[in-house]
């Protein structure tokens, strides 16, 4: 106990997790004062850019469409996608889905599977309208990912499903999609874990309940809710930051001031 005691007065400052956790650090010898309770020190993550000027040039294009965008989809993900995507299509028939792919031989092949499946698809590097007529829009790499998270009231993160481990969900919830992904997301376990208790994200392991979770969400309340829930959860997370940001540039100051004290003297 008495080492105990003498090592917590090491530290200046305890941010907790929750109340239960503050109070073991007072019963360890941390003093009242020096602990807050603020929740997990998130993961950061950058942010997508968004050009304005194409986001508006799509909203008049494809107008008062609703839009899915599938990110990141893995080759073993196509079918699921794709399927998913003719299922919904029965009951929103102007349905648009926006997939992207790494790279040239994957957007081949979801090209390929969408025309299997008699559906019309275009990709989006060829300028080609998206006309009514249009229901798949395949994008190559990750650049305009922030564009369709925009757009896109409902995103699936990809390698999710299939062939990978998971997608960082911060970037779409930070620009308001509501967040579908499969069971397989091992790099971000515990990221996930805090979305779904916050109900901020919907699982899917196959085609029908990925098509199943898209039906839902088409409906505005539904999307709009996981859409809040996720902001929340990201939110937590920045106030933390934002925290311990202000508290180190706090004793950076109290730094300086030291050293201008001792200059003097």
């Amino acid at each position: 106990p008495g080492l105990r005691t003498a090592t917590m007065k090491l530290f200046g400052h305890v941010f907790a997790e929750s109340a239960s956790k503050a109070m073991a650090w007072r019963r360890a010898g941390v003093s009242k004062d020096s602990i807050e309770v603020l929740g997990f020190l998130e993961d950061g993550t950058k942010l997508p850019y968004v050009n304005e000027t194409e986001l508006d040039a799509i909203k008049q294009e494809t107008g008062t469409r609703p839009i899915w965008f599938a990110s990141h989809v893995a080759t073993g993900e196509i079918p699921d996608v794709i399927r998913a995507h003719k299922i919904t299509l029965r009951r929103a028939h102007r349905l648009l889905l926006v997939v992207s792919a790494a790279n040239q031989s994957t957007a081949q092949l979801i090209e390929k599977f969408c025309i299997d499946q008699g559906l019309r698809p275009v990709f989006r590097d060829d300028g080609t309208p998206i006309s009514e007529g249009v229901q798949v829009l395949i994008v190559v790499g990750s650049d305009e990912d922030g564009l369709w998270y925009r757009l896109a009231p409902m995103t699936f993160l990809g390698h999710s499903i299939a062939n990978g481990e998971g997608c960082d969900p911060y970037k779409a919830a930070h620009f308001g999609s509501a967040i579908v992904h499969g069971p397989n997301v091992s790099n971000f376990t515990e990221t996930y874990k805090r979305f779904r208790s916050a109900d901020a994200t919907q699982l899917v392991k196959d085609c029908q309940s990925l098509g199943a979770a898209i039906n839902t969400l088409l409906a505005p309340d539904k999307a709009a809710a996981m859409a809040s829930a996720a902001w929340q959860v990201c939110s937590q997370g920045a106030e933390m930051t934002d925290r311990v940001a202000a508290l180190v540039h706090d004793l950076l100051d109290r730094r300086e001031e030291i050293r201008a004290e001792d200059a003097v003297k």
